[in-house]
């Protein structure tokens, strides 16, 4: 890309830290010129807690160093917005690392380390600006900064944005703590490059993106709680309700309470974040509007499954997620959809069976009281049958008729003994399949349940729907360790029920997040790249 070259940008101390801080901005002018240069640091440890090098490690408010992917520098863009918004300068500077070793390139002065480097100093004119800087950018990003092109401010919105569209390549990352004002009053001192370098800029970045990995701790097993149910061995998982949009630059939120607007000294375990899609009002939005907001999991979506575990290629990206307290609703939370196999008592595990109401049968039991029920229907006994929950023989006969196609029993019907296995060998029955009254069908015995993402915990906010209570923000890690099973999930990853407008929904349907629902239990832990541990108990 050509830069206009109005000034020598100097962009003093890119600090790539372990340290998140906050900086000071100091410019000098003459003659209507000044000399800028900037000082930088990523996110990796911000406090006096050491940070672990495994996430499998990690416990709530730790640190995680992250990979070296994580932590790359591949390309860095400066923007500086005039007081009308415009991009006066673009200013991309020549310094890279791939994690591991000391930054270099041909913008680079003074003594770089892994973590830190003084950028050459660069003329500009003097004037109020705001700053904006980019680690690693998109060649979206790159194209709507360009000198001389419109309005970018911390308030737009990448639109259908994929995480890994911000990933491949080294993490995007941005300011932490929104745009940096710099007054045309500061540039004072700093007439030469040296000078600059010697007072740099300083900004805050944040990684652009959250990270989820969900995992059993070392030493732990998942166990269940229902008498003589089983689990299987495997276990996968899959994000849900995962944002479309994004900011460029981080939009500062309340603190936890909802009390105060962050600063750059507010505690990272403190912190929420303000996203495109924030108002509770977009929790009443129509199927159609929802889905131009979030994406969400569809029952194609099985193949897309990932393993549990702590290992970095076990953890996914999603984009930042938030909301205002009375907006926390299941439809526009994001979660993690936990996929195992789940055998009720008496059944085998990996075996299919039903389940009406609460109570599982197998499939030879099922097509026994399929069998009894239709017969019983078409001689007009309507009496409930014994032993079993009531309603099941209705529903199980309406059932068999939806199958054969009959609009209703005249009595002229017999029974086909053989019908359920016709259908069976057709391949009715090679899917799981959630049906309406209560009945479900659970092929093989899988299994799925929805984990709510916790970003407070009970010691910041212990009220049901409170703010921040629930959420992904950008820079966090959220690591779900999943604990119990207390309880079968749902046959399918949408059920045919209530979502955001007619058809399959998301997840069991709208409502509030603290809802009492079929939700597995986990503890969350989110590390910047924060921890935050749940532990989760699958319902």
């Amino acid at each position: 890309m050509k830069i206009k070259i109005f000034a020598l940008l100097g962009i003093a101390t890119l600090l790539f830290s372990a340290c998140t801080k906050d900086n000071n901005l100091r410019v000098g002018s003459t003659d209507g010129k000044a000399y800028m240069a900037f000082s930088i640091a990523l996110p990796s440890n911000h406090d006096s807690r050491a940070a672990v090098t495994n996430v499998g490690d990690a416990n709530h408010q730790d640190t995680y160093v992250g990979s070296a992917n994580e932590q790359a520098i591949n390309s860095v863009r400066v923007v500086l917005f005039a007081a009308n918004g415009g991009v006066s300068y673009a200013f991309d500077l020549n310094a890279t690392t791939d994690g591991t070793t000391a930054i270099g390139g041909t913008d680079v002065a003074g003594t770089p380390t892994v973590s830190t480097f003084v950028s050459k100093g660069k003329e500009i004119t003097v004037a109020d600006y705001s700053l904006a800087v980019y680690i690693n950018p998109t060649p979206a990003l790159l194209a709507a900064t360009e000198e001389g092109s419109g309005t970018l401010t911390s308030a737009s919105a990448i639109v259908d944005a994929r995480p890994a569209s911000f990933t491949s390549g080294g993490v995007l990352m941005s300011n932490a703590n929104g745009l940096v004002r710099v007054s045309s009053a500061s540039f004072s001192g700093n007439i030469n490059a040296a000078a600059a370098e010697a007072a740099p800029i300083s900004v805050n970045v944040d990684r652009a993106v959250a990270k989820i990995f969900v995992g059993i701790n070392a030493g732990s097993t998942l166990t269940c709680s229902v008498t003589g149910a089983q689990l299987g061995d495997e276990i996968k998982w899959l994000p849900n309700v995962t944002n479309k949009k994004m900011f460029w630059i981080r939009e500062l939120a309340p603190t936890v309470g909802g009390v105060t607007m962050e600063t750059a000294a507010t505690s990272r375990y403190n912190r929420y974040a303000v996203d495109p899609n924030y108002l509770a009002s977009f929790k009443d939005m129509s199927a159609a509007d929802l889905r131009e907001e979030f994406n969400y999991a569809t029952n194609a979506d099985d193949v897309n499954f990932v393993d549990i575990g702590y290992a970095d290629a076990n953890g996914l990206y999603v984009l930042e997620n938030t909301m205002e307290a009375t907006g926390q609703y299941k439809q526009v939370t994001t979660t993690a959809i936990a996929r195992l196999n789940y055998a009720p008592k008496d059944i085998d595990l990996g075996e299919s069976w039903f389940r009406y109401n609460g109570m599982a049968f197998t499939v030879a039991e099922f097509k026994a009281l399929m069998e009894q029920a239709v017969e019983e229907s078409i001689a007009g006994d309507a009496t409930e049958i014994a032993g079993v929950p009531v309603g099941l023989k209705e529903h199980v006969a309406l059932f068999y008729r939806d199958l054969a196609e009959i609009t209703t029993f005249d009595g002229s019907e017999t029974y086909d003994v053989t019908y359920i296995d016709n259908k069976m060998a057709e391949g009715a029955f090679d899917e799981s399949w959630t049906g309406s009254n209560y009945l479900h069908y659970f092929h093989l015995g899988i299994n799925y349940y929805d984990i709510l993402i916790r970003h407070f915990d009970d010691t910041q906010e212990p009220t049901g729907q409170a703010y921040g209570r629930y959420g992904v923000v950008r820079n966090n890690i959220y690591k779900l360790d999943l604990v119990s099973v207390s309880g079968p999930g749902r046959p399918t990853i949408v059920p045919d029920g209530p979502g955001p407008g007619p058809g399959p929904g998301p997840g069991p349907g709208p409502g509030p997040d603290d809802e009492p629902s079929a939700f597995i239990s986990a503890n969350v832990t989110v590390l910047p790249w924060f921890v935050r541990t749940q532990s989760v108990n699958l319902q």
